[in-house]
């Protein structure tokens, strides 16, 4: 693996711990901005190299949305890193673990997946010297409290990185907005905070995004959406009229799709894989049993399918947070549910000779059950 030197801002995110440092009075580190932007691996690497300078023999927790995603996003990277330090590591996927390795010192790491207020039973009754949230944002209130609440050794440290949300969410409102009453060193990342990434990249990921998206995941900004929550679901884009002229003549035709209940994405991804000739275009909003939290904006155009993340679902957001967000923006509740609240499956489908029947079928099946 090839590496480019780290920034002076990973470098604090490296630093701030140590004893030398005026930083090291901190009882934590929180780490926001802008995606791409090089917060996760220094903050990984630095997060183990405090816990291997510190302790011995302790246990510390790496926690992300799901398992699946700590994995991919820290663990894997983090590992191969940690192995070319000269660190030995023993992993063992079975125990959702890993113990580092050096001299005569170990530290077991264990892997957590924060996706729903169930989750915080699987941190009960465990004794933590540190913990590590990768997305914090992502992960329900009760989850991370749990977690912390876990944290009672002298000298643990608490570690966060985030992607920003909207300025009424928990953790900017607990966290961001108490740094002082919270005692936490607090680090603000731009994608020019890292170095892996071109100047031609950095161009194409500004031109990815507008509005509040832009100012979220390329400015690093909390801020709180306006107008259309969102923009391609417009009464406009969302209804058609039946086709008329040559549309009619050539059998180009559209429909929406529209459900409530999660896709299995397993399901789902079997869907895509054999997909049906006669759709052209396809785009809007679904969400998945695995991530219910999570809405993902799906398109298709041709061979060329993509799905990325839309963000939280307002139904995400604690009540009092909902109510004020509806007052300023009553479109959150026109098609609001008591049981889904905000969450749909909702597809525009554009083609040609389309089997609506057999289209609607097959997703039905991809529904989970």
């Amino acid at each position: 693996m090839s590496y480019v030197a780290f920034s002076p801002k990973q470098l604090e995110v490296m630093r701030w711990w140590l004893p030398q440092k005026d930083t090291a009075k901190y009882d934590g580190i929180i780490c926001d901005g802008a995606v791409r932007s090089g917060k996760t691996l220094c903050m990984s690497v630095s997060f183990v190299s405090w816990a291997m300078f510190s302790f011995d023999g302790m246990a510390f927790a790496i926690c992300g949305k799901t398992i699946r995603s700590v994995r991919r996003n820290v663990a894997a990277p983090l590992l191969s890193v940690l192995r070319e330090l000269g660190f030995t590591v023993e992993e063992k996927l079975s125990a959702n673990l890993f113990v580092v390795s050096s001299g005569t010192h170990s530290n077991t790491f264990y892997l957590f997946g924060g996706r729903d207020e169930g989750s915080a039973a699987l941190i009960q009754g465990m004794t933590l010297c540190g913990v590590l949230f990768d997305e914090v944002v992502l992960m329900p209130r009760s989850f991370v409290e749990q977690a912390l609440a876990r944290c009672s050794k002298d000298r643990s440290k608490l570690w966060f990185n985030c992607n920003p949300e909207y300025p009424q969410h928990w953790f900017c409102r607990e966290w961001i907005k108490k740094l002082d009453e919270k005692n936490v060193y607090y680090l603000h990342f731009t994608m020019d905070d890292n170095p892996s990434l071109s100047e031609k990249i950095r161009r194409r990921y500004r031109t990815l995004y507008s509005g509040t998206f832009y100012d979220r995941f390329i400015l690093g900004k909390w801020c709180a959406s306006e107008g259309l929550i969102y923009p391609f679901m417009s009464e406009d884009t969302m209804l058609y009229d039946k086709p008329k002229g040559e549309a009619e003549e050539y059998g180009i035709g559209t429909f929406v799709y529209y459900r409530r209940q999660p896709f299995n994405i397993n399901e789902f991804d079997q869907f895509v894989a054999h997909w049906p000739k006669s759709v052209i275009r396809a785009k809007g909003l679904c969400y998945f049993s695995d991530q219910p939290d999570m809405s993902f904006i799906f398109e298709q155009s041709g061979v060329q399918k993509k799905i990325s993340e839309s963000g939280l679902w307002w139904a995400t957001a604690p009540e009092e947070e909902l109510k004020a967000m509806a007052e300023r923006n009553p479109l959150i509740m026109r098609d609001w549910d008591d049981t889904y609240g905000d969450r749909m499956v909702k597809l525009v489908f554009i083609g040609q000779k389309m089997d609506r029947e057999k289209i609607t079928k097959d997703l039905d099946a991809c529904l989970e059950k």
